[in-house]
């Protein structure tokens, strides 16, 4: 069950209620395929009532403008009557914008010698201490899969053992960092390119940066 303090942050956004009417939940918790995306929406509610700004305004001031963006993103809207961002998708960057943030994580949270993102956070966050088991992959996209997943990060183990980590979009899009190898990789497309998973793909590409030419 959601706790009172989400439920009444829920109750007191009716602009995205089109969104949150439709997941039922029992005593069990949310069962319904597509409830994975209340998640993002619930921080986006927490997020404006505890800054008081629009989360794209807050992504920008605490994240966007300290990385140095060189190009305008846009984020898709929940709500046009209150400018609620759809937090669970519709972010779109130019890609070395994307690789930008993949860097500064990269760097611990790092950018040009400023800590945008603490360590400590990025510790309890990106990394997942262990893959996911069968009973945890109710999805398509993730059954099956040798993955672990914390918020809205997923983590492999590469071939040296070590960990790396990504964001995955849709169309196979993703954000991959490997600390590891000290590399960033930013995949996008129009579709996943004919290829089922594409994490090992790129933990075998960021290897190459330790081939000595």
């Amino acid at each position: 069950m959601l706790s009172p303090v989400v439920l009444m942050l829920i109750q007191q956004k009716g602009s995205i209620h089109t969104t949150l009417e439709h997941l039922k939940y029992d005593q069990g918790g949310f069962y319904e395929e597509g409830a994975q995306n209340l998640h993002p929406l619930v921080e986006g509610i927490i997020l404006e009532r505890t800054t008081g700004m629009h989360v794209a305004d807050y992504f920008q001031k605490k994240i966007w403008e300290k990385v140095g963006a060189e190009f305008d993103a846009s984020w898709s809207l929940d709500s046009q009557e209150t400018g609620f961002e759809k937090m669970e998708s519709g972010l779109n960057f130019i890609s070395i914008d994307y690789a930008k943030i993949g860097s500064m994580l990269l760097h611990r949270g790092k950018w040009n010698g400023e800590q945008v993102v603490s360590e400590a956070w990025l510790d309890q966050s990106i990394v997942a201490p262990n893959l996911l088991t069968p009973e945890e992959c109710d999805t398509p996209f993730m059954e099956g899969k040798p993955a672990g997943y914390l918020y809205h990060w997923y983590g492999i183990v590469n071939d040296n053992g070590e960990k790396d980590f990504f964001a995955a979009g849709k169309y196979s899009q993703h954000l991959y960092i490997s600390p590891d190898h000290n590399t960033v990789i930013v995949r996008t497309g129009y579709d996943s390119g004919e290829v089922g998973w594409w994490p090992p793909v790129l933990a075998q590409v960021a290897a190459l940066a330790d081939v000595q030419l």
